[in-house]
C-alpha cells in the first residue's frame, strides 16, 4: 500500500536526498517549457504577479544549478509540520520511506528522500493554455505514453514527433499535466494492493488506482458539517504520522480516534476493501 500527500507550495530546504527524481525526462522537458513562458502568461497562469512571475522564471531559468534539498524535511506547510519527520523514530522512518508519496505537478512522485528544489507549480496550472508544448515536451509525452497508442521505435522519429504534436500538442489546458503524468503514475501504484488517500482532490486526481480510501475530517459549525481547509491539512498529516508510527498497512488498522476527531465509517475486519471508499473522521 502507499500513503498519499499534496505538496506544499512552502518550503524551507533541508537536508541531502538520497535518491533521484521520479521521471528525470518529464521533469527537465515541464522546466524547458516554464523557462521559456513570458513573463505575462507566467503571471497568467499561475495567477502570479509581476515580481512573483519574474522571480519564477529566473528560478526556471537558472534550474540546473538551483539548491536542493531532502523532499520530506524541505516541505514544510501545514500537513508537513504535523507529520513532523524529524521526530519519528528510525523504525517509522523506513516505514515511511517505503509507503509515503507525495504527488507534485513538476517532479510527479516525490518519495522522502528524493531531491527538492524551491519550485512553484501547482498540477492543477494552466501552463499550456496560450503556450503550446514545444518538441522536448513532446518527446517526454513519447518516451512516457502508453505503448498501445505510441510505438517505442517511433519515440525518436521526426514525422512521428510531428503527428503527435499536432494531435496532442494543444491538449486540455485544465488538465494537461495530470494527462502528462497518468501512465508513469500508473505505472508506479497498480503493483499496490490499495492506496491510503491523504491528499487534496486536486493531487487525488493523478491517481487511478481501482482502491482509493480516502480519508476526510468533517466539523460540525452551527448545524452544518464541514470539512475545513485548515484543519483537514491538521489532520491529515496527524493520520499520516500515525500510519507511520503503527506501521499500518489494513483499513481496519485505522485509529477509532486521531486528536479529537473520531470516526465513523465502519472499518472492522476489512484489511483491502473490495473496492474504494471513504473514511469520515468528525469533529
Amino acid at each position: 500500500m502507499k500513503i498519499v500527500l499534496s505538496p506544499s507550495k512552502t518550503k524551507t530546504l533541508s537536508g541531502t536526498a538520497s535518491k533521484g527524481f521520479f521521471q528525470q525526462k518529464i521533469s527537465d522537458a515541464l522546466v524547458a517549457h516554464m523557462a521559456a513562458l513570458p513573463i505575462p502568461v507566467l503571471m497568467k497562469a499561475l495567477k502570479l504577479d509581476e515580481t512573483k512571475a519574474q522571480t519564477l522564471h529566473e528560478f526556471y531559468v537558472a534550474y540546473p544549478t538551483v539548491e536542493q534539498g531532502c523532499a520530506v524535511e524541505s516541505y514544510d506547510g501545514i500537513a508537513f509540520k504535523y507529520l513532523n519527520w524529524s521526530m519519528l523514530s528510525d523504525e517509522a522512518k523506513q516505514f515511511g520511506n517505503d509507503h509515503l508519496a507525495i504527488m507534485s505537478g513538476l517532479y510527479g512522485v516525490v518519495e522522502p528522500t528524493s531531491p527538492m528544489t524551491n519550485y512553484r507549480l501547482d498540477v492543477a496550472d494552466k501552463i499550456f493554455k496560450d503556450i503550446p508544448l514545444d518538441s522536448d515536451m513532446v518527446q517526454a509525452l513519447e518516451a512516457f505514453s502508453d505503448a498501445s497508442a505510441v510505438n517505442a521505435s517511433e519515440a525518436t522519429s521526426n514525422t512521428s514527433a510531428t503527428k503527435t504534436k499536432s494531435t496532442t500538442g494543444k491538449i486540455k489546458s485544465t488538465s494537461a499535466l495530470y494527462e502528462l503524468w497518468q501512465t508513469s503514475m500508473d505505472n508506479y501504484f497498480n503493483g499496490e494492493d490499495w492506496i491510503l488517500n491523504l491528499a487534496s482532490k486536486e493531487y487525488a486526481k493523478m491517481i487511478s488506482h481501482p482502491i482509493m480510501v480516502t480519508v476526510e475530517f468533517w466539523e460540525n459549525k452551527s448545524g452544518t458539517w464541514k470539512q475545513l481547509s485548515t484543519s483537514s491539512k491538521i489532520m491529515r498529516g496527524t493520520m499520516a504520522r500515525y500510519c507511520l508510527e503503527h506501521q499500518v498497512q489494513t483499513v481496519e488498522a485505522l485509529p477509532d480516534q486521531l486528536g479529537d476527531f473520531h470516526r465513523v465509517t465502519e472499518v472492522v475486519g476489512i484489511t483491502v476493501p473490495m473496492e474504494s471508499m471513504t473514511i469520515r473522521y468528525e469533529l
